[in-house]
This record gives structure tokens, sequence and C-alpha cells, in this order.
């Protein structure tokens, strides 16, 4: 149980401490001033909603794929199948890509000049590949080592900015276009993504909600904090414009030595993040893998390793391809955020219909007219929402739409021939 609600809450904190959400959170602040307290507050609680929703699934549906089948209640068991692997491969491979990204472009600019972004990128993936092949105490060890380092660093950092004096700085925020400002605003979303990804890293299947909860909680606080620093220490019209914001505070508020404990911070916040990723990814897709062909192929210790083996090797494929410093990856983040929160909301969709139910006991699933019917409606709402908010609606819809497609088939055709 202790273990369980360690990963709880570390899968709450891994995101909130990388260095995508200190970018995010930095451009929030600027762009929308004192209001980004009440974002914070109403992504932190919606996403405590869906731990509820979580918890209650796994009540539900024992197990490891409580998710899928809960999914799979409502959509059809090729839906349940493919929407937590939809949600999570594109978000491990473009995330990941994006994440080790920065931190080698960090390393190169804080620690080590000489030495090549792209180089420290490539160690750090095969540095991370390897824990994640390795057993799963190892992988505890050296996930809650980054997240220390990156929870010690901001925290250290958050300290000094709140006994420093504020900087007179122009209270208003900067002038950013609606369209812009919303787009932000849902990404602040992605603040707080991760902590699912402990319903696949337990071995005890009592649903860990108040862990998930206190997790998330403990995010939304140090974000709340950071943010607060970031206000009073530097202006609102540098923060929304800045690629990397909390690079520029913590060198106005600490000098050459916050820029030393910022570094560090990313690059341990890029660390657990990807480490969570790559551990929760596969341990999903083996889950779901299991419980769809119901074959013996996963008990084969090498095939147990090869998702993480084949992420390394699609992340890999991404740095060689140069994806890392092209402008589309950011749309194609923005598709992978979509999707992960899509399938939040068919979970969401999912419990209501099963608590619908006489004394709340699981339905089987409805129609195949109402699965196509539902999963329209959904693919509808997602696609709407990318073209309203999305500065690249055409890459983004074209993305989750390949990767939407590519999923069904791969998962279809693994039910079709599961000894493959």
């Amino acid at each position: 149980m202790a273990v369980a609600a360690v990963i709880a809450i570390g899968s709450g904190l891994a995101f909130a401490l990388s260095p995508a959400s200190l970018t995010v959170l930095g451009n929030l602040v600027g762009s929308t001033g004192d209001r980004f307290l009440l974002v914070i507050v109403l992504a932190a609680v919606m996403h405590a909603c869906t731990a509820v929703t979580y918890g209650r699934a796994a009540r539900l549906f024992p197990g490891p794929t409580s998710e899928s089948r809960l999914i799979g209640s409502l959509c059809g068991e090729l839906a349940g199948a493919a929407l937590p692997l939809m949600a999570r491969w594109p978000m491990a491979v473009v995330g990941s890509t994006a994440l080790l990204v920065t931190a080698g472009y960090t390393f190169n600019e804080v620690f080590v000049r000489w030495f090549p972004n792209l180089g420290f990128s490539f160690l750090l993936l095969a540095c991370l590949a390897v824990i994640n092949l390795a057993n799963e105490r190892i992988w505890i060890i050296f996930q809650g080592t980054f997240l220390a380092v990156a929870m010690l660093g901001l925290l250290t950092l958050v300290a000094v900015g709140l006994l420093m004096p504020a900087t007179p700085l122009a209270e208003t925020p900067a002038v950013v276009p609606s369209h812009s400002s919303m787009a932000i605003g849902v990404n602040a979303f992605s603040l707080f993504l991760g902590f699912d990804l402990a319903v696949y890293l337990s071995h005890s299947w009592r649903p860990p909600t108040v862990w998930w909860i206190a997790g998330l909680m403990l995010s939304a606080i140090g974000l709340l904090l950071w943010g607060w620093v970031s206000a009073q220490h530097v202006a609102a019209l540098r923060l929304a414009e800045s690629s990397l914001p909390h690079m520029l505070v913590a060198k106005t508020i600490f000098g050459e030595h916050g820029r030393w404990l910022m570094g560090s911070v990313g690059i341990a916040g890029t660390c657990a993040a990807v480490n969570l990723l790559f551990r929760g990814t596969t341990q999903a897709t083996l889950a779901v893998a299991g419980s769809v062909a119901r074959s013996k192929w996963v008990a084969s210790r090498w095939r147990r390793k090869l998702p993480t083996l084949v992420l390394a090797a699609l992340v890999a494929a991404m740095f060689g391809t140069g994806m890392g410093g092209e402008s589309i990856l950011d749309a194609w983040l923005a598709g992978s955020l979509w999707l992960w929160l899509a399938s939040h909301a068919v979970l969401h969709a999912a419990l209501i219909v099963q608590r619908l139910a006489p004394e709340h006991r699981p339905v089987k699933a409805v129609s195949a007219f109402a699965h196509a019917y539902i999963a329209l409606v959904i693919i509808g709402a997602v696609l709407l929402g990318a073209l309203m908010l999305s500065p690249a609606p055409r890459q983004q819809i074209v993305f989750m739409t390949v990767v939407g497609l590519g999923t069904v088939i791969l998962v279809y055709l693994y039910r079709r021939y599961p000894g493959v």
C-alpha cells in the first residue's frame, strides 16, 4: 500500500515539474495576470474529479484494465482497448521528444556549452530506456530521485523569490489574441496529466483515489507558488512571449545560481516525466494486450520489454529526422493533449451510464449503432475543439485522425491475430 501511495503521488507530480509545464505556466501568468490562479485551481479540481472517476472504475471493474473495461461498456470492446492506448502513445512519443530536446538545450546553455544539444538528448533517452528495461524497484528509486531533485530545486527558488521584495512591474497582463489566450488556457490542463498512469503501475488494485488527489493538490500548490513568484518579479509581456519563462524568472531572482538551479529542475523534471510516460505507457499496453487477446503473448519476458524498445526507437527516430526542432511538433503535442483529455471525457460518460444502471451494476455494451453514434459524437467534439483553439488546426486534426485510425486498426488486427 505504501508503494502504491508513493507511485500515485509521484505520478501526480511528474508532469507538473517538467519544463513544458513550467513554460505553460509562465505563459499563462503573463497572458492572464492574477486570473492564472483561477485557471490552475479549476484545472486541478477537474483532474481531481477524473481521479475520483478512475477510483470508481476500479471498484466496478477490479484489475489493471478497469479503464479499458469501463470505456468498453459504453463504446464497445474495440474502442475500450484502443482509446487508452490512443491517449498515451502519442504523448509518450511526441511529448518525450519535446521534453528531451528542451533538456538538451538546457544542458548546453546552462552547464556545458561544448556538449551538443542532440547528443545530450540521445544520452538521456538511452539512460531512461535502460531504467525502464530494469526491474520495478530500480525504476522507483530513479523516479523518486528525479522528483526529489526537481522539487527541492523549485522549492528553493520559490523560497528565494518569496523572501525577495517584489520588483515594481506593470500590473496589466500582456495583451494576447483571444484565440491564443484560449489555447493557453486549454494547455493548463496538461499541467496535471499523468496521474492516471498510476492505474497501470500499482500492484494493489485498491483505488488510491486519495493519493491521486494528494499528488494533484501538491502539484497545484507548487505551481501556484511559482506562478505567484513569477508574476512578482518578471513583467507580464516577457513571461507571455518567452519560450523558457521559468529560466527567465530563476535568473531574475537568483542570478546565475538561479539558472543552475532551474537548469537542474528542468533536466530532473524531464527525466521524471519521460520516465513516467515510458513506464506507464508500456504497462498500459501490456495490460490492454493481455486483456484483449487473452493469449500468452505478453507472458514472454522479452516481449514485455518490447513496448519500451518501440517507444525509445520512435523517439530516437524523431531526433534523427530533425522533428525535435520543427514547428509541427507543437501541433502534434496539442493533438496528443486533446486525445488524452478525450479519453477522460469518455471515461466520465461511461461512468455516468454505469451509475444509471440498476443497483450500479456494470452494464453490457450497447448496440453497434449506439457505439458508432457515441464514437462520432466524441470524435466530432474533439475535432471541433481542436479547430477552434489550435493555431494550426489542419496539422493537429490530421495528426489526431491518423493516430486514431492507426490505433484502432492495430488493435483490431491484434484481436484478430493475437499470436502474431
